[in-house]
C-alpha cells in the first residue's frame, strides 16, 4: 500500500527550520526547493507515526534554538526517551507542525494549507484505494476521506428532504403570521 500527498500553497524558504524539515521528512514527506519557495510531497510512504529520531539530533537543533526541539529535550530531561517517538507522534504529528508554520510571521499571506493524499495498492482490493484531504488553518485542522465522503453522499437525500420538511414548516409558519 502506499500514501501519497502533496502539500498546497508553497512556503517561503525563512518559513521552515532545518529541524521542521527534518520531522516532517521522517513522517514522509520530501522537500523541493523552488526559487525563494518550498515545495512539500510525499512520493510514496506517508505516516501518522513518525521515524525514530535520535536524542543527538534533538540536542543539537535545541542548542540552535528550535522551539519544537526544545520542548523535546525537555521532555527528554523528564521522561527519558524510551517513549520518545511516541510522544512525538502524539504531540508533534505533521499536522501540526504546518499549522506551527503556518503560524508565522512569513506566512501571513497564506490563509490555510490542502494536503491532498492518494491511497493506492499493487493489488486492487475493495478498500484499498481512495482519497484523502486535509485543510489546515492556523485554528483547527480538518481532514477526511474518500470513504466518508461516500458515507455521506449516501445520507444526503435523506438530509435534503428533512431540510425541505423543515423549510415547508418555517415557510407555513411565517405565511401564518403574515395574515
Amino acid at each position: 500500500n502506499y500514501s501519497q500527498a502533496t502539500v498546497q500553497p508553497n512556503f517561503p524558504i525563512s518559513s521552515v527550520t532545518e529541524f521542521e524539515k527534518e520531522l516532517l521528512n521522517r513522517y514522509g514527506f520530501y522537500i523541493a526547493d523552488q526559487d525563494d519557495s518550498i515545495y512539500f510531497y510525499a512520493e510514496e510512504c506517508l505516516g501518522d507515526v513518525i521515524e525514530p529520531v535520535e536524542d543527538h539530533l534533538i540536542s543539537e537543533y535545541a542548542a540552535k534554538g528550535d522551539p519544537i526541539a526544545v520542548k523535546l529535550l525537555e521532555y527528554i530531561q523528564e521522561h527519558g526517551s524510551d517513549e520518545l517517538d511516541s510522544y512525538i507522534s502524539s504531540e508533534f504529528h505533521w499536522q501540526y507542525i504546518f499549522q506551527e508554520i503556518l503560524k508565522k510571521p512569513e506566512c501571513e499571506g497564506i490563509e490555510d494549507i490542502c494536503i491532498e493524499g492518494a491511497y493506492t495498492c499493487d493489488k486492487h482490493r475493495p478498500g484499498e484505494l481512495g482519497g484523502w484531504v486535509c485543510r489546515i488553518t492556523r485554528e483547527s485542522v480538518q481532514s477526511d476521506g474518500s470513504s466518508a465522503a461516500f458515507e455521506r453522499m449516501k445520507k444526503e437525500p435523506e438530509f435534503l428532504a428533512a431540510l425541505d420538511i423543515v423549510f415547508a414548516m418555517a415557510n407555513g409558519h411565517i405565511l401564518d403570521q403574515v395574515d
